[in-house]
């Protein structure tokens, strides 16, 4: 019960960041407006970050794969690094990159597209 009333929705996060960032540039006595501009200049900082932290997860993941070590805990890892790849994909679409599956939501389509930005899993 407690993860589930600490969770914010995307749109809670937003306003939360987005007053984070107004109080620090008050704060710094920068304009309202700069902060608008510096969170479109940040916007290809936050994609590739986010794209790095994919791929360094998925580096991580394909060692515990690799590993010849089995057991019910290392699963659950395995599943838990998957789960933060596909968050780190969902916060990918948050901020607006284009759908690397452009046929996903097609059920007549028979396209299998590669995993997005290189990706094993």
């Amino acid at each position: 019960m407690e993860n589930s009333e600490n969770q914010k929705s995307p749109l809670a996060q937003e306003q939360s960041n987005s007053e984070f960032l107004k109080a620090a540039a008050r704060a710094m006595g920068v304009p309202e407006q700069s902060v608008t501009e510096a969170r479109k200049e940040l916007h290809p900082y936050f994609v590739s970050e986010t794209k790095r932290l994919r791929q360094e997860l998925d580096f991580r993941l394909q060692v515990l794969k690799e590993s010849g070590r089995k057991s019910r805990e290392r699963s659950l890892a395995i599943t838990k690094i998957e789960e933060a790849i596909m968050w780190l994909g969902m916060d990918l679409k948050a901020l607006g990159t284009p759908n690397p599956y452009p046929q996903s939501y097609n059920p007549n389509s028979q396209a299998i597209e590669p995993t997005a930005d290189g990706l094993k899993l």
